[in-house]
This record gives structure tokens, sequence and C-alpha cells, in this order.
């Protein structure tokens, strides 16, 4: 499980964002920061230099190790969704209580070769809906 100032994070799985299964596997998990398109509406007859921009669409990214197992049903879960194009609910909570849930698309995954008997799973999601807080 990831640390974040002296707690421990969970992270939890979900096919339908309704029945949530811990990744006991977690090792590491880096959210993305939200990012804004940001979409110039410069003018060049507006007379100065300054570039005018309005905010466009929200996006951001999560990224997660964990320790694999192939016998593992939420690992298989996960790789079967990300094969499939399906959605993939995760929540995060940074302190084991508090935290948000989001929608994915799994953009990819990879199997590291063993180094010292130790395989890890990657999986590397892109944001598909708003993240929820979980107060």
């Amino acid at each position: 499980m990831s640390e974040a100032a002296g707690y421990q994070a969970k992270h939890y799985y979900s096919a339908d964002g309704d029945t949530w299964t811990e990744i006991l596997t977690a090792t590491d998990a880096k959210p993305g920061g939200q990012k804004n398109d940001m979409l110039d509406r410069t003018k060049y007859s507006q007379g100065d230099a300054q570039k005018r921009r309005s905010k466009g669409l929200h996006d951001n990214s999560f990224s997660l190790k964990c320790d694999y197992d192939a016998a593992d049903t939420t690992q298989a879960a996960m790789i079967a969704a990300v094969d499939g194009g399906s959605d993939i609910y995760i929540k995060t909570l940074h302190d084991g209580t508090h935290g948000y849930s989001q929608k994915f698309i799994g953009e990819s995954y990879d199997i590291t070769p063993p180094v010292n008997g130790k395989v890890e799973i990657n999986f590397s999601l892109q944001a598909n809906g708003a993240k929820t807080a979980i107060p």
C-alpha cells in the first residue's frame, strides 16, 4: 500500500462503481493532477500583445503498481477491462477513510520480468468521468 502523511492509503476497484473490492496487492499509486485544456480565444484585432484563454475540458490520469499475482481475481478483472476497453472505477482513500472515486478507461498494463523473484504489474488509466469526493 502507498503511504501518505503517515496514513496507509487504500485503493479499491469496481466494474460498476457500486460494488468495491480492495486492491490488496497495490504497492504504489500515482493519481495525476487535474489538467485543464486551455482554449486560445485571442483575436488579432484586440490590439494588445497578451493572449486570452478560456478553460476547456478537464483531464487526469492514474497509475497503479501492484505485486503481480496470476490468481488474484481483482487483477484479472482489471486486465480484462483494459483488454476489452471497459470502464474501470477506482476509489482511493488517501488516509484510509477520505478520498475520491472516479471512472477510468484502461490505457495499458505492463507485467515486468521477475527481479529477485518479484513480479509487478503496472496499470495506466485515463479519466472517463468526473471525480466524486468521499468526505
